[in-house]
């Protein structure tokens, strides 16, 4: 494995002018390492090019946290593999991070199908991301034909609706969020998910 090493967070004002604690810091740190020993996973997380979840490209981790009088400094490292040998490893890895992580009893998974009329043999997939998720291909074209069905309603070719259809459908909650409320449940495209992948919610 090529080893990248460096300095992934610190105390100090960053360029989104954000700043995180010293104290969240180490309780990151500490609850990050504590959640992995429990689930019997490696330390660490699954590296992506950029927010395309689709395409692993290494393994990172951090290795601790160095203080002195100026600043703590998150030290971490960034493992990426050199051969296919090196690929599976990883893949290998990535994939007990995710069982750990994000699949298994998933909160709210009986409602969510219900509120989105999909039955538990249909092969849908619950996971929880930054929320309750179903995931099965096509979902949100099966839900919602007019807006993701290429030739149906005002939905382009390339299967693309326009925002002003959208929003007069749906209740836009944050920017890209939308709540359906006759099915109450969240509609939005999540970095891993790709297009066959949009992705219903629970909005409880």
């Amino acid at each position: 494995m090529r080893v990248s090493r460096g300095v992934f967070n610190t105390d100090q004002v960053n360029r989104s002018k954000m700043r995180f604690p010293a104290s969240e810091l180490m309780r990151a740190h500490q609850n990050h390492w504590r959640e992995c020993q429990a689930r019997g996973v490696r330390s660490g997380t699954p590296c992506h090019l950029q927010h395309d979840m689709h395409r692993l490209i290494g393994w990172s981790c951090e290795l601790g946290l160095y203080l002195d009088s100026e600043m703590v400094r998150v030290l971490g490292q960034i493992e990426e593999p050199e051969n296919e040998t090196e690929k599976a490893q990883l893949r290998t890895i990535a994939e007990s991070y995710w069982t750990a992580f994000h699949h298994g009893s998933v909160p709210l998974q009986a409602e969510i199908l219900k509120r989105a009329e999909i039955a538990e043999s249909s092969g849908a997939r619950s996971l929880q991301l930054e929320a309750a998720v179903v995931e099965k291909q096509g979902i949100a074209a099966v839900l919602y034909p007019d807006l993701f069905i290429p030739g149906v309603d005002k939905v382009d070719k390339d299967g693309l609706a326009d925002y002003r259809d959208l929003i007069d459908r749906l209740i836009e909650i944050q920017p890209g969020i939308f709540h359906d409320r006759d099915r109450d449940l969240l509609l939005f495209a999540h970095r891993f998910f790709d297009e066959a992948y949009r992705t219903a919610t629970s909005s409880m």
